[in-house]
């Protein structure tokens, strides 16, 4: 089965990430993606996807990455910047990659330690289209289908008998 949550405790509600993925189409830019293209880092008509090279946490969402490389290039606003910035963060090791000869970014890279190469953690794409992937309103409208009578009829004894209740305290 498919769910959704109506609230989320932290971050983003489910509805917002699984909405493309249920009825197909786009998706909007992500917080970190709004504050790149604000900063101007990030073209307006680009995405991010993260690349193969980076790591399996960056990939998933997971850990602090995304907050290490928005303080580093200059693109996080808020508390976490200047905690970064106290604790000696890493953040000037991400940097705006360029095709060579052109003027528009293709993504970020990370420096690795000691300055020995790079990994490409983010690469800038075109709007992404997804593909609709879960039967979400299928098995909805399918349960309902099976459910409604059953339901129905309980709900109709369920008011019978708080009316018949009520009559008879009279």
């Amino acid at each position: 089965t498919v769910e959704d949550r109506l609230f989320a405790g932290k971050g983003t509600p489910a509805s917002n990430f699984l909405a493309p993925q249920i009825k197909g189409g786009s998706r909007k830019k992500k917080r970190s993606e709004r504050a790149l293209e604000k900063a101007g880092i990030l073209p307006p008509s680009k995405y991010m996807l993260p690349s193969k090279q980076a790591p399996a946490k960056v990939r998933q969402n997971k850990g602090s990455e995304y907050t290490k490389m928005l303080s580093g290039l200059g693109s996080f606003q808020g508390d976490k910047a200047y905690m970064n910035s106290e604790l000696g963060s890493k953040g000037d090791d991400y940097f705006v990659m360029f095709d060579k000869g052109k003027t528009d970014p293709i993504g970020i890279g990370k420096r690795l330690r000691g300055g020995k190469g790079f990994r490409m953690y983010f690469v800038f794409i075109k709007k992404p289209h997804y593909d609709k992937r879960f039967k979400f309103f299928e098995v909805g409208i399918e349960f309902a289908r099976k459910a409604i009578k059953e339901n129905f009829a309980q709900a109709v004894r369920d008011t019978f008998k708080r009316y018949k209740t009520t009559l008879s305290k009279r």
